[in-house]
């Protein structure tokens, strides 16, 4: 895919309209692009993306967004123009786009990040963690209640929420 979206930059292919008229000038290119190819990012991204633009994942744009301190879609639509390779809309942009908690990662994604960085900071149990948790801002208060604890029985919950730190 990214060959593709190479050769169409090469060919100065830049819409979906002038992909279906051309794609035969490169005999590697396929008609229907999102059909053939299966990490296919949208035709925003294949066609229209240049390369410095803008970033090429969400994953780098998130990354960004972090580094500003954003934590909130709101905010985000206020300030995204600090970085200029920034979308206005990365939600419509990216097409493998994950949802605002993944993109804005206020908190970890998982309990185990969270308890890793819990235990690299010294924290020890509950308790310590309910005076401590603030010393990293991307810790939740109550992470048995943040994080998802799917498949769990109440006892393994339990068992979690004391062994958590």
């Amino acid at each position: 895919m990214a060959e593709a979206r190479e050769a169409c930059q090469k060919l100065g292919i830049q819409t979906v309209i002038e992909y279906l008229n051309r794609y035969h000038e490169d005999v590697k290119l396929h008609a229907i692009p999102s059909k053939f190819y299966s990490d296919y990012p949208g035709a925003k991204i294949f066609f229209v993306f240049k390369e410095g633009k803008f970033y090429m994942t969400w994953f780098k744009a998130s990354a960004a967004v972090q580094n500003l301190g954003i934590t909130r879609k709101v905010e985000y639509e206020l300030r995204y123009k600090e970085d200029p390779k920034l979308p206005c809309d990365p939600w419509k942009f990216y097409s493998d786009y994950p949802g605002a908690r993944v993109f804005f990662r206020k908190h970890y994604l998982t309990w185990h990040e969270a308890s890793f960085v819990a235990h690299s900071i010294g924290i020890k149990n509950m308790v310590d963690y309910q005076q401590r948790y603030h010393e990293d801002s991307r810790l939740p208060g109550v992470p048995w209640s943040y994080f998802r604890w799917s498949g769990l029985s109440n006892t393994n919950l339990l068992k979690m929420r004391e062994n958590f730190c």
